[in-house]
Parts: C-alpha cells; structure tokens; sequence
C-alpha cells in the first residue's frame, strides 16, 4: 500500500495480530499479495477494477521483534476479510531464534553484486 494522502482509505480496519512473541523471521508475499486481491485491491483479469480505498499495510520487517498481539499489518477492506484472513494465515513466520539477514548487496573479490 502506497502512502498518499489524497486517497482515501475504507473505514472498515483489521489489525492482524502476532500470536506470540518473537522474532519476524520471514514475510510470505505471495500470501500477503494474494490476501490483498481477494480484498479487491488488484485485478484478478485485465477487466476487473481495483478499489484503492483497500489493501493492506505490513507494519513489520524481517528481524524485527514482536510480541504477543502486536499489530504486524492492517487490512482496509469493504468485502471478503474473513477469507483474506485465512490466506494469510502463517504469512508472516514467528521465531524464537533472531534471524540471520544477508546483505541484499555484497561485495566479492572486489566487485559488487
């Protein structure tokens, strides 16, 4: 979800929750990007509209630390959260253990890649 002011978002809100403590692990987009289209915010076929005033938000990255029933995404939606709920169900990986991110960027030899 793009943060424009001029947009506006639906009223309606769920904040999915962490069911425990812990470390974010890893994020599952695919999950996260399906749960999004089944609440209208992508097309599934050229032809089908969007509505902008849906989506949902991650409010957390891999690494962090989380605890129990802290937010880790808010969902804008009109329609259909009860199945982008169970879509996203372990899309978002909690461990005990902090988890060991790798540079995106490094350098080899004296070349980056």
């Amino acid at each position: 979800m793009i943060e424009n002011s001029s947009i506006k978002l639906s009223e309606n809100t769920y904040h999915y929750r962490s069911t425990k403590n812990g470390f974010v692990n890893e994020i599952d987009i695919i999950k996260i990007g399906k749960s999004s289209n089944i609440l209208a915010a992508g097309r599934k076929t050229k032809g089908c509209a969007t509505d902008l005033e849906v989506g949902l938000k991650i409010l957390v990255k891999v690494g962090d630390y989380v605890k129990k029933e802290q937010p880790l995404m808010v969902l804008y939606y009109k329609e259909n959260l009860a199945e982008s709920l169970n879509n996203l169900a372990d899309a978002i990986e909690i461990s005990p253990e902090e988890p060991v991110i790798h540079p995106i960027i490094f350098k080899k030899e004296n070349k980056i890649y």
